[in-house]
């Protein structure tokens, strides 16, 4: 269980910090653009305010996510749903992808063509379905611990 418990405290620390990194109109509007948001974040000051507190949560969210990340692979073996599996491998396959767009953005070389496309997110959208999966996981291994 307190895999579980560490794990829907990430979660809950990553939404929090997407929701306030998705209020902040001037990044939202540039998300779906790569070079655009690239732009941007190379035009400010490196000691410009919004520049550094969104660098901060977006650090702070790959952190968050590669605990969550090893947590799932030290019980993947242990899942017992289908479905929480699948939705921790999509996880996973987020978490990856969203780090390594995130790193290219903040690197100083151009964005690639094939990943500077309008209308594109950066990387998989967070998973719909995995939070709903958690608790059906954790109601099942409490049901079969004999715990409710």
């Amino acid at each position: 269980m307190k895999v579980f418990n560490s794990l829907e405290g990430i979660l809950k620390i990553t939404s929090s910090n997407f929701l306030k990194l998705q209020d902040d109109r001037e990044l939202t509007n540039l998300e779906y653009h790569p070079g655009r948001l690239q732009h941007f974040f190379t035009s400010l000051a490196d000691d410009d305010p919004r520049k550094l507190l969104w660098k901060s949560r977006i650090e702070w969210m790959q952190k968050e996510n590669k605990n969550a990340v090893d947590l799932i692979d030290s019980y993947y073996g242990k899942i017992r749903l289908r479905e929480f599996m699948d939705a921790c491998d999509e996880f996973k396959l987020h978490a990856k992808e969203w780090e390594l767009m995130w790193s290219v953005l903040y690197g100083s070389g151009a964005v690639p063509d094939s990943l500077n496309v309008s209308g594109a997110l950066l990387a998989p959208k967070f998973p719909d379905g995995l939070e709903k999966a958690l608790q059906t996981e954790i109601a099942i291994t409490r049901k079969l611990a004999g715990r409710m």
